[in-house]
C-alpha cells in the first residue's frame, strides 16, 4: 500500500485514511490469506480506474504465478480494445508495478504473483462493473448509477432517458451513444466536465434545446452527432474549442446561425447543418445577420463534405450562398458538398478568380434547385426521399417553369434526379435524354404536364434512353398516360430494377412487348391507384418490327409484383409468359381481376400470395389449365386484415418494400 501512495506526499488525510482501512476492515474469508493484504488490495482497487482494473482482470487469465511477456501483454490489450497504443499498455503496465499488483522478474517480463491473483479474482474481480456498458434499447427511463459510468464504451440509446447525472467520473470513456432519447431535454452543466477520452458523442434526436458549456471538455472529441435535435436553435461558441473535431452533424436542426468559432476547427472533415429556426425566432436572438460568418468555411482546409440546408423563406441565406459557394470551391479536400440553390445561376456564376459548381470536380454532390418548402404531408414518403440521397450525384428540381442550360449541364452528371411540380415539362425527354445517360434513380412527382416518360416518337433519335436506370418511382402525376412513347431501341431501360408507380388517375399504358423484352433486370413492380389501367402489358396497336428476337418469357428477374387500388384491371399480361423466377405478389381492391393465368403465376419459387378472402374466394380457375397447381396456389395464399394498413402488412411479407410505401 505505501508503494501505491509513494507518489502522494502532501496529502497525510489520504494516508491516515489508509491506515484505517488496513486496520477496520472486516476479517478475510479467504483461507491462508494475510487480511492486512486483502485490506491493501481492496484500498488499492478502489482508487483504480476501470480500465486499469479491466487490463489487470486479463493478468488473471495467465497461469498463477508465470511469467508474462510485456510485448504480449500490451498486444492481448490492444487486441481487447482496451488500450489504443503500445505507450498506453507501459505506462499501464508501469502504474501496476508502482502499486505492487506486478512484479517485474525479467527485463520484459512481468509477474502476477500467486496470492494477489487469489484476492483479485475473488471478491474483487467479480464485483467489477462492464467496460462496455451495453443498455440499448433497454427502456430505461433513469440512466445507471454513476459508478457504472467508469466504462470505455457506453450504449444508452433508444430509452427514454428524460436526465442524467450531474458529472460522472469517466476517465476512460471514449464512446457515449445517447441518440432516441426523446425524453432527454436538457444536460447537466458539468455533465461533460470528467469525460477527458471522449471521442464520439451521439446525442441524435434528443430534445436537447442547448449544450452545456462542459462540452469544451471535450478536447479529444472526434465527432458530435445532433442530427434531429428539432429543440436545439444555437451552437455554443466554445464549440470552438474542441481543436480535435472531424465530424459535426446538426442536419435536421433548428439552428438559427453558425458562432465564428466553427471557423476554429481545423481538423473539421465533416459539417452537415441546417437551418430552419430562422423564422420561428425573435430576431433580437440572432448574433449576426447572416448564417455562416464570411472566412469560415474557407478556414476548415481539411474539409471533405459540407451539407447545408436552409429554409427557402430565409433571405439571409441569398445574401450569404454565393460567398459559401466561393468559398467552398477553394477548398482542396472537398469530396462532397450538398446545398441548396435559389436559383439556378449559382451552378455558373463565379467571381475572378474563382472556379463555378458546373467546372468543380465533386465526386459527390446534392444540390436541390428551387422553393423547396417542406410539406407537412409529403406526396413523396420520408423512405423514398432517403434513398434517393444515398445517391452519389443527386439534383432536385422543384417548381421550374423552364430547363435552363445549366440545368441539363448538372444533370448531365448526376446520377439520382428527383423533379417535383414541373410547370412545363412534358416527359423527361424534354431535359435532353442524353443527359440522362448516367441516371441509375429517378424521382418525379406533380408534374402536371407530363403525359409520358420518354418521347421517342418526337426525339427518334434517343436510342440508348435511360440505358443505366435502375430504380424509377412516380407519384402523383395528373396527365400521366404512358411510361413510353414511340419506338423501343434494345438498350432502353435495360437496366431498371425498380418500377414503382403510384396515383397516376390517367395511367392506360406501363409495358408494350417490346419494352417488356427489354426489362430482363426488373425485379420488383409496385402499381397502385391506377383507376384506367386495365392490364400491365398492352397489346394495342402492337406491330413489333423485332418479334422474332423476342423471348419465350417476359421479365425473367421478376421477384416481386404489388398491385393495389386497381378498379378497371382485367387481366395482368394479356397473354404474355411473364416472371418465372416470381416469388411474392400481393393484390388489393383489384374487383374486375376475375382470373389468374398460368402464364403469369407458373414461377417454382412463388412463395406468397397476398390478397383479400373474398376476392380470393371469387377468382374462377379452369381445372384443366392449372391441374395440381392449384392446390398449391391455395396453400400459399394469406389473406390481408381489413383492420390495419394494407401495406404495412404487404412490407411484413417482404411483398413490397416499405421504402416504397
Amino acid at each position: 500500500m505505501a508503494r501505491s501512495l509513494k507518489k502522494v506526499i502532501d496529502d497525510v488525510n489520504l494516508w491516515e485514511l489508509a491506515f484505517k482501512r488496513l486496520t477496520m476492515l472486516p476479517p478475510s474469508q479467504i483461507e491462508d490469506i494475510d487480511n492486512v493484504l486483502i485490506n491493501a488490495l481492496t484500498f488499492i482497487w478502489e482508487r483504480m480506474n476501470n480500465k486499469t482494473r479491466h487490463c489487470i482482470k486479463l493478468c488473471t487469465w495467465y497461469p498463477k504465478g508465470e511469467k508474462i511477456d510485456r510485448v504480449s501483454l500490451i498486444q492481448h490489450w490492444i487486441q481487447d480494445c482496451l488500450v489504443d497504443t503500445y505507450d498506453e499498455g507501459t505506462n499501464i503496465i508501469q502504474n501496476l508495478v508502482d502499486t505492487f499488483l506486478l512484479n517485474i522478474v525479467e527485463l520484459n517480463s512481468v509477474q502476477l504473483r500467486r496470492e494477489i491473483c487469489d484476492v483479485l479474482v475473488n471478491p474483487l474481480i467479480l464485483q467489477m462493473h462492464p467496460l462496455y456498458l451495453m443498455l440499448g434499447g433497454a427502456r430505461l427511463i433513469k440512466p445507471p448509477e454513476e459508478e457504472e459510468w467508469d466504462a470505455k464504451v457506453i450504449h444508452l440509446m433508444d430509452n427514454k432517458l428524460s436526465d442524467l447525472p450531474e458529472s460522472p467520473k469517466s476517465p476512460s470513456l471514449i464512446a457515449l451513444y445517447l441518440q432516441n432519447n426523446l425524453d432527454l431535454m436538457a444536460i447537466p452543466s458539468c455533465f461533460f466536465k470528467h469525460m477527458p477520452l471522449l471521442q464520439i458523442l451521439d446525442l441524435s434526436h434528443t430534445s436537447i434545446k442547448s449544450l452545456p458549456e462542459s462540452i469544451s471538455s471535450l478536447v479529444n472529441l472526434r465527432e458530435l452527432l445532433l442530427k434531429g435535435c428539432e429543440l436545439l436553435i444555437r451552437l455554443p461558441s466554445h464549440v470552438g474549442e474542441l481543436k480535435n473535431l472531424e465530424k459535426l452533424d446538426l442536419d435536421e436542426t433548428q439552428i438559427i446561425d453558425l458562432p465564428a468559432e466553427i471557423g476554429h476547427l481545423s481538423k473539421l472533415k465533416i459539417l452537415r447543418v441546417s437551418f430552419y429556426g430562422y423564422m420561428n425566432c425573435s430576431k433580437t436572438r440572432l448574433r449576426q445577420d447572416t448564417i455562416i460568418p464570411p472566412g469560415t468555411i474557407s478556414r476548415l482546409s481539411e474539409l471533405t463534405e459540407l451539407s447545408i440546408d436552409v429554409d427557402p423563406d430565409d433571405e439571409r441565406w441569398n445574401a450569404t450562398v454565393k460567398a459559401i459557394i466561393e468559398e467552398a470551391c477553394k477548398l482542396k479536400t472537398l469530396r462532397q458538398l450538398n446545398l441548396y440553390l435559389p436559383n439556378i445561376e449559382l451552378l455558373w456564376k463565379r467571381s475572378t478568380g474563382s472556379t463555378s459548381l458546373l467546372h468543380y470536380p465533386l465526386p459527390c454532390f446534392r444540390f436541390t434547385v428551387g422553393y423547396h418548402k417542406p410539406q407537412v404531408i409529403s406526396r413523396v414518403p420520408a423512405e423514398v426521399q432517403a434513398h434517393f440521397n444515398k445517391g452519389y450525384k443527386c439534383l432536385k428540381f422543384v417548381k421550374g417553369k423552364d430547363i435552363p442550360a445549366e440545368m441539363r449541364m448538372v444533370l448531365s452528371h448526376s446520377t439520382a434526379f428527383f423533379l417535383e411540380g414541373h410547370a412545363t415539362a412534358r416527359s423527361l425527354s424534354d431535359f435532353g435524354i442524353e443527359n440522362t445517360r448516367q441516371l441509375k434513380f429517378c424521382l418525379l412527382t406533380e408534374c402536371n404536364e407530363v403525359q409520358t416518360i420518354i418521347d421517342c416518337a418526337e426525339f427518334p433519335e434517343q436510342q440508348n434512353a435511360l440505358g443505366n436506370l435502375q430504380d424509377l418511382c412516380i407519384y402523383y402525376m395528373k396527365n400521366l398516360v404512358s411510361i413510353w412513347r414511340g419506338p423501343v431501341h434494345k438498350h432502353c431501360l435495360a437496366s431498371l430494377k425498380f418500377l414503382a408507380l403510384h396515383k397516376c388517375p390517367k395511367l392506360s399504358i406501363i409495358f408494350s412487348p417490346d419494352l417488356v423484352a427489354n426489362l430482363a433486370n426488373l425485379a420488383e413492380l409496385i402499381v397502385e391507384h391506377c383507376p384506367q389501367l386495365t392490364s400491365l402489358v398492352s397489346l394495342i396497336g402492337h406491330a413489333s418490327s423485332n418479334s422474332a428476337t423476342q423471348p419465350n418469357c417476359f421479365l425473367p428477374s421478376l421477384k416481386r409484383i404489388s398491385l393495389l387500388y386497381l378498379p378497371n384491371l382485367v387481366r395482368i399480361s394479356s397473354g404474355l409468359r411473364i416472371a418465372p423466377e416470381l416469388e411474392k405478389v400481393g393484390f388489393y381492391n383489384c374487383p374486375k381481376l376475375k382470373s389468374l393465368s398460368p402464364m403469369e403465376m407458373s414461377s417454382e419459387n412463388l412463395k406468397v400470395i397476398k390478397g383479400e378472402s373474398r376476392w380470393w374466394e371469387a377468382l374462377e380457375w379452369k381445372n384443366s389449365e392449372w391441374g395440381n397447381r392449384l392446390d398449391y396456389l391455395h396453400g400459399i395464399f394469406s389473406p390481408l386484415i381489413k383492420e390495419r394498413d394494407v401495406k404495412a402488412q404487404l412490407a411484413e411479407d417482404g411483398i413490397m418494400h416499405q421504402a416504397s410505401t
